[in-house]
């Protein structure tokens, strides 16, 4: 978050969203598909910034068309550095530029598999809702409890991944 070149800085702070929010890291698309995006291709229009609201410090309010055109809205509390770091990528842009304007999927994925092999995006995002429905299903089971209740208590916690995730039922 505090490199000397803007574009790790970039990378940096779209890990972090895809690493708290589970946003999808979005590609580029054709002319004739929907205007959806992902957190790589997210314009200076998809976000505010407010030092404070509603009580909380360094609030970034997230609003955009996702997957399936299915809207993303979330109102999250970040840390200062990314806030400061997002301030920073949003001078002198307009609304319809890129917010991350030197990254792209390409490039973060690139970077991920130096990491790991295979790491990608798409396999953090996957891994982070796997730990979540674990996490759901160890708060949320009993081991004592009826097929009926294991029942419910998956249930509860798919829901959970799936609001981490942004999938809503059609």
């Amino acid at each position: 978050w505090k490199a000397k070149e803007m574009r790790i800085r970039q990378r940096a702070v779209a890990l972090y969203f895809i690493d708290k929010l589970a946003l999808r890291a979005g590609n580029e698309k054709d002319e004739d598909q929907a205007d959806t995006v992902g957190c790589c291709s997210l314009r200076v229009e998809h976000i505010e910034l407010h030092k404070e609201k509603d009580g909380k410090e360094y609030v970034v309010v997230f609003d955009f068309l996702g997957k399936d055109s299915i809207r993303y809205y979330n109102e999250v509390p970040v840390e200062k550095r990314v806030f400061k770091n997002l301030e920073l990528f949003k001078e002198n842009k307009k609304t319809g530029d890129d917010l991350f304007d030197r990254l792209n999927t390409h490039t973060m994925n690139e970077h991920l598999r130096e990491l790991m092999p295979n790491l990608t995006a798409k396999v953090f995002r996957t891994c982070n809702a796997s730990i979540t429905l674990q996490n759901q299903l160890n708060l949320l089971t009993d081991a004592d409890s009826s097929i009926e209740e294991k029942i419910l208590s998956y249930n509860r916690a798919n829901r959970a991944v799936a609001v981490l995730c942004n999938h809503q039922r059609a």
